[in-house]
């Protein structure tokens, strides 16, 4: 199985997070909908999806 991010952030932080956390790629810069997107391959199904905004109180 192979591991993919979808991420907003730039390419060298979606790079760094991806080998810290042991994914095989990485793709940066998008927005929520072009996230949304990606994920519709009928193949490839997502396991996980979080938009990384933390609540404040």
């Amino acid at each position: 199985m192979k591991t993919l991010m979808l991420m907003a952030d730039n390419a060298h932080t979606a790079e760094a997070i991806a080998d810290q956390v042991g994914n095989d790629d990485a793709q940066d810069s998008l927005l929520p909908p072009e996230k949304t997107q990606r994920d519709r391959n009928p193949d490839q199904a997502p396991r996980h999806c979080g938009d990384g905004r933390r609540r404040h109180q």
